[in-house]
């Protein structure tokens, strides 16, 4: 499409002007306006104008075509659905008695003419179910193909439109820049001048100031074909084996199913599902290890849903369902501050599967609500929520899995990670554990435009590549439905479109998306707007063309205003609720809840062991190029940080053979043993709880992203405790070792053992003790700051409180809160293999420091409890934090 031309009269016109205005001292200095440009201003805004009446005339009835169009799909996606059916059920044998059973005047056939007449009569009524099979899936094809067709049109229509109104921009800023450079010349003030007119009018309109300069190939958003609800048929045997490999007898696809998914076993009149250890297979949306079902039962595997027969001959596989999304009535209300806040109202509206549904509305609206209450951190208290079919109240534990979500916040993910390991290790968290080789990192990265970044840190990523690393995060595993906080928060107004085209695309491959945002130069690329105001109150839900004709406001600015006036907002919402998409909402979520199937309940409930055994090596991993930066990329900061914690151990140790004396812990008498084992234990309590008393503040973000998706809350602390466990090894090592080097040893042991490595395995003791409490530190606080005061109070209570600092002997009370950190029976153990009651002048009596196997085996086993308390409180914790959703 050609420019406007800008021809000879037009310039002469404006070079005139400039002339004749510059000469007359028009504009005086600060002045923005004059006469000529304030013309040429309004010409152009009417024909901004024009182009936008001309665009809504054209692109309505392409629209409303879509919407005829989509809204009919479900219909013939249930007639496809119902003639498969029929094809099943047809498609099953005949039984000897049914190929033997005569008709009124057979009586004088024999057998072999009756079998055939029955045979050739379930031929034929095969034949015919197939036949309108076939006709149901022609006519869902056709439509496939009509709305296809509309989608392009309505999408080259709005190129046609924003390549119009951007030709008339540039031809009006020709025109302004040519008045005011003759304006200029001509002016006696030219410089003041130049600086007060503003040389940014005019701007593009809201509706097409970020749309593409040139119109949009066809081929950009592709939609393809929508999910195909063909049923297919499997005779059911004795043992009929179901997995994603080629081997089984019942082959499906999905990213959560293993190669040897699910085991069905035919017993008589029932049969037993077996799932083969994996998880994802789901009886009545509960997750099962093994149930028995009888005829008629339906079942779950990843977007998969069985069907038994009733007289258990045939075993259906179809679809879950499309992936809509129907919610009715939605009200959910939180606690905060003592206070009862509304956070959803009375919500409804219908969201078609492949669309893109942006939630637009003022701050502190409830716009993240509805992501809350389909994640399960907010409990609606009325209303219903659909999500493909399934109620998701009692279909949770089956939905999580096609669920993603993308946080505001890009400190969910590891910023000291590349880019490919994080992807990489949540991939293998997500996936089952037998999987084949099938890696989608790499296709996701190609998707996303991330493969030349796969090496590089997140936290040197700019904005934009980091947003795009947080969504192929939740891309990896294919989510059905995929949620995003605010993803263009902070972005630039290019990078904005990128990100909301990236959603585009995504939908048309096959996820739902619903985008909250405060952007709106970009709606015209969503399917569907959603409007809400305070308390969750939907005010509009429609089209993105729709919005401020329907809510009668001449601008989104206009918009907002509005959405924060009681009275407005109370009519908008009344009006809402009795229009035409609550109503369907309404139809929609009552149809659905008439065909739900009832719910078993299983014998043998799926439980997180296999979760955990599944996903703690990966976190062990993950957990290691964390805390080993050396392992990840090679220079001299990661160099310096790995070697950190040994290098502060070894100074320690320096430190403590320094201050102590000559003596050492040698056989007394001595008075420098009790000085120097109170070092030594409290350098251990100091590095060991050090190790982590801020991980998990600092990762809560990454953790609760990751327990949304299903991460059983006792792996990622374990898995951090048996990494920390490990360095505090080696730490103890060294201070032992360098100490001993430096200063006499202990002259013998309880044990046996060697003096040395007996006192080895008590400072051990103690540091794994001490960075159990830090993990315990760690998962009560919701802050840093928080937590290093915590840490602090504990490590001056423990120096305090050690047997050495205070004689606990006499005092009950206050020994028995001394029993309660590891330094009290660190030093005990410690005291215990070095004697120190003996060799140290004017000891005190203390009873925990005798030199016996018991009283030493009793110590350390102190300090074991402690350890399996202090995590189990951490895991107890956390998890109670992560599922009320403020973790």
């Amino acid at each position: 499409m050609a420019a406007v031309r800008y021809g000879p009269l037009a310039r002469a016109g404006d070079w005139w002007h400039g002339w004749r205005d510059g000469r007359a001292v028009i504009p005086r200095p600060g002045s923005p306006s004059t006469p000529h440009r304030d013309v040429l201003l309004r010409r152009v805004q009417e024909e901004f104008e024009h182009e936008r009446l001309r665009h809504e005339a054209s692109w309505s009835p392409e629209l409303d075509e879509v919407a005829r169009l989509t809204s009919f799909r479900p219909h013939l996606v249930d007639r496809l659905s119902r003639a498969g059916e029929a094809v099943v059920r047809a498609a099953v044998p005949l039984s000897p008695e049914q190929l033997t059973t005569r008709r009124l005047g057979e009586e004088r056939h024999g057998d072999a003419v009756v079998r055939l007449r029955r045979t050739r009569e379930h031929a034929r009524r095969l034949a015919a179910a197939e036949q309108v099979a076939e006709e149901a899936h022609r006519d869902l094809q056709a439509l496939d193909a009509e709305l296809e067709a509309a989608r392009a049109r309505t999408d080259q229509l709005m190129d046609v439109a924003a390549v119009r109104v951007r030709r008339a921009h540039q031809h009006a800023h020709r025109r302004i820049a040519s008045y005011v450079r003759r304006l200029v010349r001509s002016h006696p003030d030219g410089a003041r001048v130049l600086a007060g007119v503003d040389v940014d009018e005019p701007i593009l309109p809201e509706w097409v100031r970020s749309a593409p300069v040139e119109p949009t190939p066809k081929s950009a958003f592709p939609v393809p074909p929508m999910d195909d609800p063909a049923v297919r048929a499997f005779t059911l045997r004795d043992r009929l084996t179901i997995g994603c490999s080629p081997d089984n007898d019942v082959v499906v696809e999905g990213y959560h199913v293993a190669a040897e998914h699910g085991l069905l076993v035919r017993s008589g009149d029932h049969v037993e599902l077996r799932d083969l250890g994996h998880g994802g297979t789901f009886l009545g949306g509960r997750q099962v290890r093994r149930a028995t079902l009888t005829g008629g039962e339906v079942f779950d595997i990843a977007d998969h849903r069985f069907h038994l027969s009733d007289d258990l001959a045939v075993l259906s596989v179809v679809s879950l369902g499309t992936c809509d999304l129907a919610v009715h009535e939605l009200t959910a209300s939180s606690l905060k501050d003592g206070e009862v806040r509304m956070r959803l109202t009375g919500m409804s509206f219908v969201q078609r599967a492949r669309t893109v549904l942006a939630i637009l509305g003022p701050s502190g609206a409830g716009k993240s609500s509805l992501f809350a209450a389909l994640l399960g951190e907010l409990e609606p208290s009325a209303g219903r929520l659909y999500f493909r079919g399934l109620e998701l109240g009692e279909h949770r534990e089956q939905i999580r899995s096609q669920l993603g979500f993308v946080p505001q916040d890009d400190h969910s993910m590891h910023w000291a990670l590349t880019v490919g390991q994080v992807l990489g290790y949540a991939h293998r968290l997500r996936r089952p554990s037998d999987r084949p080789d099938a890696d989608p990192v790499a296709k996701v990265c190609d998707e996303l435009g991330l493969k030349p970044r796969l090496d590089d840190v997140v936290g040197r990523l700019s904005g934009g590549q980091r947003k795009r690393v947080s969504i192929a995060l939740e891309m990896l595993s294919a989510p059905r439905l995929l949620m995003l906080d605010e993803p263009t928060s902070g972005l630039d107004p290019g990078m904005d479109r990128d990100v909301m085209r990236m959603l585009r695309d995504t939908a048309r491959a096959g996820s739902t998306v619903v985008v909250v945002t405060h952007a709106t130069e970009h709606l015209w690329l969503a399917d569907q707007v959603l409007v809400v105001a305070s308390e969750g109150r939907a005010v509009y839900s429609g089209p993105p063309s729709g919005v401020l004709d329907a809510l009668e406001v001449d601008s989104y600015a206009d918009l907002m205003k509005s959405l924060e006036e009681p009275s407005t907002v109370g009519t908008r919402t009344a009006a809402y609720r009795e229009g035409p998409m609550a109503g369907e909402a309404r139809a929609v979520v009552a149809d659905l809840a008439s065909r739900a199937p009832q719910r078993p309940e299983p014998a043998h409930r799926r439980g997180p062991v296999a979760a955990f055994l599944h996903q703690f090596p990966p976190l062990v991993a993950r957990q290691v190029a964390l805390s080993f930066p050396l392992l990840r990329h090679r220079d001299r900061s990661t160099v310096a940080t790995t070697l950190l914690p040994f290098l502060i151990a070894c100074t320690s140790a320096v430190i403590a053979a320094v201050v102590t004396g000559d003596d050492g812990l040698g056989a007394g008498p001595s008075t420098s043993g009790p000085t120097a084992l109170s070092i030594l234990v409290t350098l251990c309590v100091l590095t060991g709880q050090a190790l982590s008393y801020s991980n998990l503040v600092e990762e809560r973000a990454v953790i609760a992203r990751e327990h949304r998706t299903g991460m059983a809350t006792a792996a990622v602390v374990l898995a951090k405790w048996a990494v920390f466990t490990a360095v505090s090894v080696v730490q103890t090592a060294l201070v032992v070792g360098i100490f001993l080097l430096s200063k006499p040893g202990p002259a013998h042991a309880v044990t046996g053992l060697p003096p040395g490595f007996e006192l080895f395995w008590d400072l051990t003791a103690t540091s794994v003790a001490a960075m159990s409490l830090g993990l315990l530190v760690s998962a009560l606080c919701r802050e840093l700051k928080q937590a290093v005061t915590l840490t602090s109070l504990t490590i001056i209570a423990q120096v305090a409180l050690n047997g050495v600092t205070t004689d606990l002997s006499a005092s009950p009370i206050v020994n028995a809160i001394a029993a309660l950190l590891p330094a009290r029976w660190g030093l005990a153990a410690a005291a215990s293999t070095v004697d120190l009651r003996t060799m140290t002048v004017n000891a005190p009596a203390d009873e925990l420091w005798r030199h016996d196997t018991a009283q030493w085996a009793t110590d350390l086993g102190a300090l074991g409890l402690s350890s399996a308390v202090f995590v189990g409180l951490a895991v107890i914790v956390l998890d109670h934090r992560l599922r009320r959703g403020n973790g």
